[in-house]
């Protein structure tokens, strides 16, 4: 499966969810901004890693990332943050072993908007980092190659507060992962 089509996949993904909590009835939850400036938010989640430099197989991704509302944009928030993880893959073309592991630091920031559904948060952004990367290959994987990177990445995401310190999150994007699901906690 091409990367074009997983974005197609992932988006698709998002969209059913923001439907989904858009049509939920309001009355059964409280009336809250999920972000707002000074607000703290961590998440973290796992996914379909990216598939950095040719990697071997589908890739597994894990990320986490803390957000920092810093300042009112229009209707939305501007957050800033830092993100970590990696993509991690294995398997063989033609009969050699490959795998490949990436371990990525990022400065991300995204403008988030709720859509007045309580507990909704829709966002977008751009991150910028450092990547280090570990190929080992052959058979039995007897040679190892190691690289480091910048890079940018973009993001979309929805998450959804089921209470007002607690929800779940979905992304998409160029960003460590392709596609993450995942949980999100409020700080403060």
């Amino acid at each position: 499966m091409t990367k074009t089509k997983l974005l197609h996949i992932a988006f698709s993904l998002v969209l059913c969810d923001f439907v989904t909590a858009s049509s939920a009835q309001t009355g059964s939850h409280p009336s809250f901004d999920p972000i707002q400036v000074g607000s703290i938010s961590i998440n973290a989640g796992v996914g379909l890693g990216v598939p950095y430099h040719g990697s071997v197989g589908t890739p597994f991704g894990v990320k986490a990332s803390v957000n920092w509302g810093v300042v009112d944009l229009g209707p939305g928030v501007i957050t800033l943050g830092l993100a970590g993880g990696g993509s991690f893959s294995n398997g063989s073309t033609e009969g050699v072993s490959e795998n490949s592991s990436s371990v990525v630091f990022l400065a991300r920031g995204a403008w988030h908007y709720g859509w007045e559904v309580p507990g909704l948060d829709l966002y977008g952004g751009l991150s910028s980092g450092v990547a280090v990367h570990r190929f080992r290959y052959g058979d039995p994987l007897d040679r190892t190659s190691n690289s480091a990177d910048l890079l940018p990445g973009i993001f979309f995401g929805a998450s959804y507060f089921v209470t007002s310190v607690f929800g779940f999150n979905g992304e998409v994007g160029d960003d460590i992962t392709i596609l993450q699901l995942g949980i999100l906690v409020k700080i403060q």
